[in-house]
């Protein structure tokens, strides 16, 4: 691809400032030299100039729906949408939040950070959800001093990440 664009500058340049070209084939006098070397800027240039005005959350949910992932979309959703999830570890405990950051995974695993508002653990025989700790009180005085949350996160490095579905979306209510 960009050879071909490459290729088609050299030739519009070549009809536009002959002169230019005449220098160029004297200075260097190998075929397809300047489509070469402009095919190589065009490479190096180009990619840092798309990503700027690309969008990397659509492109994270993009690629997250084409490999199937949906825990990866609800989290991104998250964000996205400011709605609350609730992550369930297998050891029954519970956090609800706001979702901050997914990181992509690597071999298996991912990192889920989240601002936690509640947490609590799932009964294992009834899998009814218990409360235990109300984190909006400290996250409104944190608020309220100095309008960051500062490290009030949960961040969990989950290896079951692929194969257990311990995200869903909590009920907002």
């Amino acid at each position: 691809m960009l050879v071909v664009l490459a290729h088609t500058i050299v030739l519009c340049l070549d009809r536009v400032l002959p002169a230019v070209a005449e220098f160029w084939g004297t200075l260097v006098p190998f075929d397809y030299a300047g489509t070469f070397l402009l095919s190589a800027a065009l490479g190096i240039a180009l990619p840092p100039i798309c990503n700027r005005l690309y969008d990397t959350k659509k492109a994270a949910s993009r690629a997250a729906a084409e490999a199937g992932d949906l825990i990866e979309l609800l989290m991104a959703e998250s964000i996205r949408h400011q709605k609350l999830i609730e992550v369930s570890l297998k050891s029954g405990k519970v956090y609800i939040g706001y979702a901050l950051d997914v990181e992509p995974p690597v071999r298996g695993e991912c990192d889920v950070a989240i601002i936690p508002l509640w947490s609590g653990y799932r009964n294992k025989e009834t899998c009814e959800l218990t409360i235990t700790t109300n984190y909006t009180p400290l996250i409104q005085r944190r608020l309220n001093a100095s309008s960051t949350l500062g490290d009030h996160r949960v961040a969990r490095r989950s290896t079951w990440w692929r194969t257990t579905p311990g995200v869903r979306e909590a009920a907002e209510g």
